[in-house]
Protein backbone atom coordinates (compact mmCIF):
# COMPACT_ATOMS: atom_id res chain seq x y z
CA UNK A 1 0.00 0.00 0.00
CA UNK A 2 1.50 3.40 -0.95
CA UNK A 3 2.05 5.78 1.97
CA UNK A 4 -0.28 8.45 0.61
CA UNK A 5 -2.31 9.85 -2.26
CA UNK A 6 -3.26 13.45 -3.01
CA UNK A 7 -5.80 13.64 -0.16
CA UNK A 8 -5.41 10.38 1.81
CA UNK A 9 -2.72 8.90 3.97
CA UNK A 10 -2.20 5.26 4.95
CA UNK A 11 -2.37 4.82 8.71
CA UNK A 12 -1.41 1.58 10.48
CA UNK A 13 -1.91 0.60 14.08
CA UNK A 14 -1.05 -2.52 16.06
CA UNK A 15 -3.99 -4.08 17.91
CA UNK A 16 -4.45 -7.18 19.98
CA UNK A 17 -6.02 -10.06 18.07
CA UNK A 18 -9.08 -10.00 20.35
CA UNK A 19 -9.62 -6.32 19.46
CA UNK A 20 -9.37 -7.12 15.75
CA UNK A 21 -11.94 -9.90 16.23
CA UNK A 22 -14.28 -7.48 18.04
CA UNK A 23 -13.83 -5.06 15.13
CA UNK A 24 -14.68 -7.78 12.60
CA UNK A 25 -17.83 -8.70 14.53
CA UNK A 26 -19.02 -5.06 14.54
CA UNK A 27 -18.26 -4.70 10.82
CA UNK A 28 -20.30 -7.78 10.03
CA UNK A 29 -23.26 -6.62 12.15
CA UNK A 30 -23.19 -3.08 10.74
CA UNK A 31 -22.49 -4.30 7.19
CA UNK A 32 -19.97 -1.57 6.41
CA UNK A 33 -16.38 -1.66 5.10
CA UNK A 34 -13.57 -1.49 7.66
CA UNK A 35 -12.13 1.65 6.10
CA UNK A 36 -15.46 3.48 6.47
CA UNK A 37 -15.84 2.48 10.12
CA UNK A 38 -12.25 3.41 10.98
CA UNK A 39 -12.38 6.74 9.14
CA UNK A 40 -15.67 7.67 10.81
CA UNK A 41 -14.40 6.53 14.20
CA UNK A 42 -11.23 8.59 13.94
CA UNK A 43 -13.13 11.65 12.70
CA UNK A 44 -15.65 11.50 15.58
CA UNK A 45 -13.03 10.77 18.23
CA UNK A 46 -10.84 13.62 16.98
CA UNK A 47 -13.78 16.05 17.13
CA UNK A 48 -14.52 14.92 20.70
CA UNK A 49 -10.91 15.26 21.84
CA UNK A 50 -10.64 18.72 20.27
CA UNK A 51 -13.78 19.73 22.17
CA UNK A 52 -12.38 18.30 25.43
CA UNK A 53 -9.17 20.19 24.81
CA UNK A 54 -11.09 23.50 24.65
CA UNK A 55 -12.54 22.89 28.11
CA UNK A 56 -9.28 21.58 29.61
CA UNK A 57 -10.88 18.16 30.13
CA UNK A 58 -8.12 16.62 28.02
CA UNK A 59 -5.49 18.07 30.37
CA UNK A 60 -7.24 16.55 33.39
CA UNK A 61 -7.44 13.18 31.61
CA UNK A 62 -3.72 13.34 30.78
CA UNK A 63 -2.80 14.03 34.39
CA UNK A 64 -4.92 11.04 35.46
CA UNK A 65 -3.39 8.80 32.78
CA UNK A 66 0.16 9.84 33.69
CA UNK A 67 -0.52 9.14 37.35
CA UNK A 68 -1.96 5.71 36.60
CA UNK A 69 0.99 4.89 34.31
CA UNK A 70 3.45 5.97 37.02
CA UNK A 71 1.93 3.47 39.44
CA UNK A 72 1.70 0.73 36.81
CA UNK A 73 -2.10 0.67 36.74
CA UNK A 74 -2.50 1.74 33.10
CA UNK A 75 -0.29 0.06 30.55
CA UNK A 76 -0.82 -1.55 27.16
CA UNK A 77 0.05 -5.20 27.40
CA UNK A 78 0.38 -7.53 24.47
CA UNK A 79 -2.29 -10.19 24.85
CA UNK A 80 -1.43 -13.86 24.94
CA UNK A 81 -2.82 -14.17 21.44
CA UNK A 82 -0.37 -11.58 20.07
CA UNK A 83 -1.36 -8.76 17.81
CA UNK A 84 -2.02 -7.67 14.29
CA UNK A 85 -1.43 -4.51 12.27
CA UNK A 86 -4.57 -2.90 10.87
CA UNK A 87 -4.23 -0.32 8.10
CA UNK A 88 -6.67 2.17 6.65
CA UNK A 89 -6.77 5.23 4.39
CA UNK A 90 -7.54 8.45 6.24
CA UNK A 91 -7.87 12.05 5.06
CA UNK A 92 -4.52 13.83 5.36
CA UNK A 93 -6.10 16.73 7.22
CA UNK A 94 -7.51 14.33 9.81
CA UNK A 95 -4.10 12.66 10.26
CA UNK A 96 -2.58 16.09 10.91
CA UNK A 97 -5.22 16.80 13.57
CA UNK A 98 -4.64 13.38 15.16
CA UNK A 99 -0.87 14.01 15.15
CA UNK A 100 -1.39 17.35 16.90
CA UNK A 101 -3.58 15.73 19.57
CA UNK A 102 -1.13 12.84 20.01
CA UNK A 103 1.75 15.28 20.42
CA UNK A 104 -0.24 17.30 22.95
CA UNK A 105 -1.06 14.09 24.84
CA UNK A 106 2.54 12.87 24.77
CA UNK A 107 1.77 9.68 22.91
CA UNK A 108 2.33 8.25 19.47
CA UNK A 109 -0.23 8.53 16.69
CA UNK A 110 -0.61 4.76 16.79
CA UNK A 111 -1.35 4.71 20.53
CA UNK A 112 -3.91 7.50 20.24
CA UNK A 113 -5.64 5.80 17.29
CA UNK A 114 -5.66 2.48 19.16
CA UNK A 115 -7.31 4.23 22.13
CA UNK A 116 -9.87 5.88 19.85
CA UNK A 117 -10.74 2.52 18.27
CA UNK A 118 -11.01 0.77 21.65
CA UNK A 119 -13.42 3.38 23.01
CA UNK A 120 -15.46 3.33 19.81
CA UNK A 121 -15.68 -0.46 19.87
CA UNK A 122 -17.02 -0.33 23.43
CA UNK A 123 -19.65 2.20 22.36
CA UNK A 124 -20.61 0.22 19.24
CA UNK A 125 -20.87 -3.03 21.22
CA UNK A 126 -23.20 -1.29 23.65
CA UNK A 127 -25.29 0.06 20.77
CA UNK A 128 -25.36 -3.47 19.35
CA UNK A 129 -26.74 -4.84 22.63
CA UNK A 130 -29.72 -2.52 22.22
CA UNK A 131 -30.23 -3.65 18.63
CA UNK A 132 -29.30 -0.30 17.15
CA UNK A 133 -26.74 -1.70 14.70
CA UNK A 134 -29.57 -3.58 13.06
CA UNK A 135 -31.42 -0.28 12.66
CA UNK A 136 -28.40 1.25 10.96
CA UNK A 137 -28.56 -1.52 8.33
CA UNK A 138 -32.25 -0.81 7.73
CA UNK A 139 -31.55 2.91 7.33
CA UNK A 140 -28.63 2.19 4.98
CA UNK A 141 -30.81 -0.04 2.78
CA UNK A 142 -33.66 2.49 2.78
CA UNK A 143 -31.29 5.31 1.82
CA UNK A 144 -29.93 3.23 -1.09
CA UNK A 145 -33.46 2.34 -2.24
CA UNK A 146 -34.51 6.01 -2.15
CA UNK A 147 -31.38 7.00 -4.06
CA UNK A 148 -31.97 4.31 -6.70
CA UNK A 149 -35.66 5.29 -7.01
CA UNK A 150 -34.75 8.98 -7.34
CA UNK A 151 -32.12 8.24 -9.97
CA UNK A 152 -34.65 6.10 -11.91
CA UNK A 153 -37.29 8.88 -11.73
CA UNK A 154 -34.80 11.43 -13.08
CA UNK A 155 -33.89 9.14 -15.98
CA UNK A 156 -37.60 8.67 -16.80
CA UNK A 157 -37.91 12.46 -16.96
CA UNK A 158 -35.02 12.60 -19.41
CA UNK A 159 -32.51 13.99 -16.92
CA UNK A 160 -29.17 12.23 -17.20
CA UNK A 161 -26.82 11.89 -14.27
CA UNK A 162 -23.11 11.42 -14.57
Amino acid sequence: MPAETADKKAVSVWMEVRTVERLKKILKKADIPRNVLLSNTLWMATKELEAYEKFYAMAVGLVLRNTLEKFGVYKLKMGKDGGQTVSSWVDKELVERIDRLADRAGMTRSKLIRNMIEVSLEELELIGKFGMLHHSQIIKKARKKLSDDFREALVKEGIELQ
